[in-house]
């Protein structure tokens, strides 16, 4: 299989992108950010990855914010569906339940991938501000109710 090249301004787009994602979730987590959730990403670097839509972002934290933190190494990646991050997000499902079954995984440092799961999982969507809250809440919901229309039950033991 051969790649075609990548576009002249490409990588400047990504990282742009980038920044502008990062600001956002610097704002929407201002609190727990200012409560020092992520200061165990000081000098690491954590990739989180939306398989679906075929994104990647490299985390670090620097002067108390999180920022994209390209021409790093991921030491660890944690990698799953849009729809999967959002439930966990929302409070939808539980985020242990989301890695059996394998719709969440950490790949790389095992440690550095934990805790960043669990940083994930203390957050609280309620405590987030309402431009966010709400869309996040909302998506989240529409994830879970397509998943109980949709998806097939689980057999009984």
């Amino acid at each position: 299989m051969t790649h075609l090249p990548t576009p002249p301004g490409a990588r400047f787009l990504k990282r742009r992108l980038d920044r502008v994602l990062v600001g956002l979730i610097n704002q929407a987590l201002a609190d727990p950010l200012a409560d020092g959730v992520f200061d165990f990403l000081e000098a690491r670097c954590l990739e989180v990855r939306l398989r679906d839509w075929g994104l990647a972002l490299p985390l670090s934290w620097r002067d108390g914010r999180l920022v994209a933190a390209h021409g790093c190494e991921p030491e660890a990646s944690i990698r799953g569906d849009l729809g999967a991050f959002l439930l966990m997000a929302g409070e939808c499902a539980d985020p242990d339940t989301l890695f059996f079954q394998r719709r969440l995984s950490i790949q790389g440092d095992t440690e550095l991938g934990l805790m960043a799961k669990n940083a994930l999982d203390q957050l609280d969507p309620e405590a987030l501000p309402p431009r966010f809250r709400r869309p996040l809440l909302r998506l989240a919901g529409l994830v879970a109710e397509g998943e109980r229309r949709f998806r097939p039950s689980e057999p009984s033991a």
